[in-house]
C-alpha cells in the first residue's frame, strides 16, 4: 500500500528543503509501494551521482 504523501513525503521533502537541503521527489502514479525502482533508473542514479560529486 502506499501512505498518504500530504502527510509523510510533503513534510520530508518540505523539512528538508527548510534545511537548506537538496531533495527530489518522484512520484509514480498508480503504483504502490513496490517496486522500488522506476522502469528508467536514470534519475535516482543522477541523484546519486551529482550527491557523491558534491563532497
Amino acid at each position: 500500500e502506499v501512505v498518504p504523501v500530504p502527510d509523510n513525503t510533503d513534510l520530508f521533502e518540505k523539512k528538508i528543503l527548510e534545511a537548506g537541503g537538496n531533495i527530489k521527489v518522484i512520484h509514480k502514479p498508480g503504483i504502490g509501494h513496490h517496486p522500488h525502482s522506476l522502469p528508467d533508473p536514470t534519475p535516482i542514479v543522477q541523484f546519486i551521482l551529482n550527491a557523491v560529486n558534491m563532497k
